[in-house]
C-alpha cells in the first residue's frame, strides 16, 4: 500500500468536461514538495492549507474552504503517478474527509490518461453521482477504476465547488482485485456514436462496445 498523506491538486481535472487554469505550487501550509499543485477552474477563489491538528485522529489534514463570499468554479487538489505499475488492473484511491456547511458539493477523484500524451481519459470519477454536500463527519470514501495497458498517468485528488469546507485525511492509493467494484466510468473516448437510438445506454447487457 502506498501512503500518499494529503493528495494536492491538479489543473486538469474535468468537472464534468472543463479543464482547469494552469497548475501552481502549492500554497505556504500545505505539504511541501514540488509535485503539490493546486488547481482547478478558479483556485484564486479557495484557500488551501494545512491545518495541523485537523484530521480524524488529532493529526494535520489538508483544509479546502473558500477564499471570497461567494466562490465560483471549483479547486483541486492532487498528486499524479506513473501508471506502469497497476497496468492491467485496478486502483483505488481512499480518503477520510469531513464537511462544513457545505453549498455546492465536493468528492475524491481519480482519473487515467492515455499512454500518447494526447489527454485521451481512459477512466474517470469524481462521485459526480455521490456528492458531498451540507455538513458531514468523518467518513471513508473510495474511488475506484480500472487502469488499462494504455495508460500513462493516473491522478487523483480531491475538489470542492462552492462555499464551505472539506478536510482531506489519511489519503491512500492501492492496487485492488478485481473482485472490488469499479465506480467510475472507463472508454470515455469512443471510436464511433453509440446509443444513438437511445435504447442502448452504456452499462446495459445489450450495449455495444465502447
Amino acid at each position: 500500500m502506498t501512503r500518499l498523506g494529503v493528495a494536492l491538486a491538479l489543473a486538469l481535472l474535468v468537472v464534468p468536461s472543463v479543464s482547469g487554469a494552469p497548475p501552481r505550487p502549492a500554497q505556504a501550509g500545505t505539504p511541501p514538495g514540488s509535485d503539490w499543485l493546486v488547481g482547478g477552474s478558479r483556485p484564486q477563489d479557495y484557500r488551501v492549507e494545512l491545518e495541523p491538528k485537523g484530521g480524524r485522529l488529532g493529526t494535520a489534514a489538508a483544509l479546502i474552504q473558500g477564499a471570497v463570499a461567494e466562490p465560483r468554479g471549483f479547486v483541486s487538489l492532487m498528486r499524479h503517478v506513473d501508471a506502469a505499475p497497476y497496468r492491467g488492473g485496478r486502483l483505488r484511491l481512499r480518503a477520510w474527509l469531513k464537511s462544513e456547511d457545505l453549498a455546492g458539493w465536493a468528492g475524491l477523484w481519480m482519473r487515467v490518461d492515455d499512454l500518447d500524451g494526447s489527454l485521451k481519459v481512459l477512466a474517470f470519477d469524481n462521485m459526480g453521482d455521490r456528492r458531498i454536500e451540507g455538513t458531514t463527519g468523518w467518513r471513508s470514501y473510495d474511488v475506484v477504476l480500472e487502469v488499462p495497458e494504455a495508460a500513462d498517468q493516473v491522478y487523483y485528488g480531491a475538489l470542492v465547488e462552492g462555499r464551505g469546507r472539506l478536510w482531506v485525511d489519511e489519503v491512500t492509493l492501492e492496487p485492488v482485485g478485481d473482485d472490488v467494484p469499479v465506480t467510475g466510468t472507463s472508454g470515455l473516448r469512443r471510436d464511433a456514436p453509440v446509443n444513438l437510438d437511445f435504447d442502448h445506454p452504456p452499462g446495459r447487457k445489450d450495449a455495444p462496445p465502447p
